[in-house]
């Protein structure tokens, strides 16, 4: 800040600053406690007043912060200061990412600096393109089966642009390479050629043209070319450049051979440790195994939450996955809470869970059940509570303790071969576990967790109400949930060929003729290995009791469906339900995707189609109609149902009657979740048999 007099600073209604630079975002509050300080004084002598500033190197501004800081002190809403810093009040949250990106964003300027100044860098390198064109013939000859509509669409869609030898490849490979043409587009990358969309609710009424079709408001504004110069004032930053040459792109596409043909997983290898599961492709025959670079060469990694700990993916072509796989594992092992990325990423959570309230009510419905049913889950609102309170330190402690002590479930296939993939798991081990002091320990056979859902109770209704999250909106849900049974052969296909059947009546029922809601759907469920059937319903025009009586109703009337149906009708959704289990595999994800549920689950039947495929040829209608009539109909003697019903805005006065109706025999209303849940009796985990296995035990060849 310059110095001044205060007379040049001063006016009737205060301090009139003139800021000689914009202000970064975290200095806004700094400014801010500096103009309260200014406002003690108003001497207007002409002698040179000044006030030194210190800022603090590890200064950090979110908008939920300044909020937060405002709400201590009592202030709704505060004027900032204006003068080249901020033209608005205290931006709204959701405004906070366009004004930042471009009045403060320090890499936007340098991403413009860098195209003003490209006649300064050789942007069209050889190499470079002889990668590009590695990745483009490597993709084009080893990509996976896609679907077959998704197939045809791409393809018609290139029959718009490119001549007939070009419908089946489009864009996909490389063409001639031209370096004039690309030279000449670039250099056309100017901020005189710029137009740039900026899309944001705070232009409401300050705009003077409409859009014809939509009737959308918009204006048009010519760039200053002051801020072009700004733009192209300084040379671009020395982080912003070109990609490096790319170590992950694949050069060894051969398929590796393999003597004995395998159908299913074996377990390879197991060690305190950790268990490898393991199969090779004898499908597919392509070289591939199930940070930007990887991504583009054709490789690809995510790290994903579970019930029981975390899971780390990595795919793609297996030349190179190694390399990938022991970058991943180095900073998984070496973590380093960054605050920057601590703040943003904490943001980002709190938002997602602040939303739940606007979610869908049938999706708030499903929640409510998820939160009855499964032994370990967690409230939004203690999620929120816990989350709001997390600063950096916590996570600093946490992390350590989360690796102190851990167990490696690992499954590899594809165009590996058993001795690479037994080294690709050493190697994690030896990062974890191995050293003067190892980052963790194996786990105790007491401390393998699983997931586990309740008991319901047969021949009881249980239900839970609530009103709807969001007041404003008038739909009500209804989930209607039936409990049948555990992982097993005979009632898994019953139940699904149940399903089949159902499906089509209770939506032409009670949406197309009852018409009592646009989202209608029944299916089978899987949760924990326990299998169920679901009613999803939501309506605007009728209340989830009522919506609950008519779909007790359709059961009933169900029954006589299932007695005259004909037998060639039963064989024909027999035979079409067999025919959806032996449809073959795409493709190596979607083979890989099936068995690792087996192994993260704990079932490890890998031969489950065949099986019940088998199952499926003994079964006859009356075998349904019995299954239908002890499990799902109403009344029935083993029936385990649960009804959550979210009430909206047009069904209040229902969800308040509904508090003090009496329920009927061998209803019971669930008042409180937790208590209801710990008083039930658990499921069985599927992985009881886990840790007994030896390697090669299991293997259903």
């Amino acid at each position: 800040m310059q110095q001044a007099t205060v007379a040049k600073l001063w006016n009737d209604q205060g301090w009139n600053l003139h800021f000689r630079r914009n202000s970064n975002a975290w200095e806004m509050c700094r400014i801010a406690e500096f103009l309260v300080t200014l406002a003690q004084f108003s001497n207007l002598s002409e002698e040179e007043d000044s006030l030194v500033w210190n800022v603090g190197s590890k200064g950090c501004f979110t908008i939920n912060s300044a909020y937060e800081d405002l709400n201590i002190v009592g202030i709704e809403e505060i004027e900032w200061p204006w003068k080249m810093i901020w033209k608005t009040k205290i931006p709204y949250k959701q405004g906070e990412t366009v004004n930042h990106l471009f009045v403060h964003c320090k890499c936007t300027n340098q991403l413009w600096q860098m195209f003003t100044n490209m006649r300064e860098i050789k942007w069209v390198k050889p190499g470079r393109i002889k990668q590009l064109s590695a990745i483009s013939e490597t993709n084009f000859h080893y990509q996976d089966k896609s679907s077959p509509i998704g197939y045809v669409v791409y393809v018609a869609s290139n029959m718009q642009f490119y001549p007939p030898i070009d419908w089946l490849v489009g864009s996909s490979l490389p063409s001639r390479f031209s370096p004039d043409i690309i030279e000449a587009v670039l250099n056309d990358l100017t901020p005189q050629n710029v137009r740039i969309f900026w899309v944001s609710t705070k232009f409401d009424g300050n705009t003077d043209s409409m859009e014809p079709w939509y009737e959308t408001a918009y204006s048009l504004e010519k760039i200053t070319s002051s801020v072009i110069e700004q733009w192209m004032e300084k040379a671009p930053d020395g982080n912003l450049h070109l990609p490096v040459p790319n170590m992950f792109i694949p050069t060894d596409l051969s398929i590796k051979t393999v003597s004995n043909k395998m159908n299913f997983p074996v377990l390879l290898r197991k060690s305190p440790y950790s268990r490898l599961w393991y199969k090779p492709d004898t499908l597919f025959s392509m070289p591939k195994g199930y940070s930007y670079d990887a991504e583009i060469a054709g490789l690809g990694y995510w790290i994903s939450g579970h019930c029981s700990g975390f899971e780390v993916t990595v795919s793609g072509y297996n030349h190179k996955m190694r390399i990938l796989l022991e970058k991943v594992i180095d900073r998984i092992t070496n973590f380093k809470v960054e605050p920057d990325r601590f703040f943003v990423i904490k943001e980002l959570f709190l938002k997602q869970y602040q939303n739940v309230k606007f979610q869908q009510p049938y999706e708030q419905a499903l929640y409510y059940c998820s939160l009855i049913l499964r032994e370990h889950s967690w409230s939004w609102n203690d999620e929120i509570e816990v989350l709001t309170n997390l600063e950096i330190e916590d996570l600093v402690k946490f992390y350590p303790l989360l690796l102190s002590r851990t167990f490696l479930e690992c499954y590899i296939a594809g165009n590996i071969d058993s001795k690479e993939a037994v080294s690709m798991i050493q190697h994690v081990e030896d990062a974890l576990y191995k050293g003067s002091q190892p980052l963790s320990r194996a786990l105790f056979a007491s401390e393998h967790s699983s997931s586990r859902i309740i008991i319901l109770e047969e021949s009881k209704n249980y239900f839970y109400a609530a009103e709807g999250l969001n007041t404003s909106d008038e739909n009500s849900a209804l989930v209607h949930y039936i409990q049948v049974h555990s992982d097993e052969y005979i009632k898994n296909v019953k139940l699904q060929l149940f399903a089949l059947i159902a499906k089509q009546p209770a939506f032409d029922q009670l949406r197309s003729v009852e018409q009592l809601g646009y989202i209608t759907s029944l299916s089978r469920t899987s949760d924990a290995g326990v299998r169920g059937l679901q009613l999803i319903v939501q309506s605007s025009v009728k209340d989830p009791r009522y919506i609950e009586s008519r779909f007790q109703a359709f059961l009933k009337t169900l029954e006589t469906q299932l007695h005259d149906m004909s037998d060639d009708e039963f064989k024909k959704k027999v035979n079409a339900l067999i025919d959806i289990k032996l449809e073959k595999f795409k493709n190596l994800p979607e083979e890989t995707n099936f068995f690792w549920w087996e192994i993260s689950s704990g079932t490890l039947r890998f031969d489950r189609i065949e099986n019940e495929v088998a199952a499926l040829k003994q079964i006859t209608k009356t075998d349904l109609i019995n299954f239908f009539n002890e499990y799902v109909n109403v009344g029935a003697p083993k029936r385990k149902s649960l009804s959550l019903q979210v009430f909206g805005s047009s069904h209040s006065s229902e969800f308040k009657s509904e508090k003090v109706d009496p329920v009927e025999p061998n209803v019971v209303q669930i008042e409180d979740i937790f208590c209801f849940r710990r008083s039930r009796p658990l499921h069985h985990s599927l992985k009881g048999d886990l840790v007994h296995l030896k390697a090669h035990d299991v293997d259903h060849q």
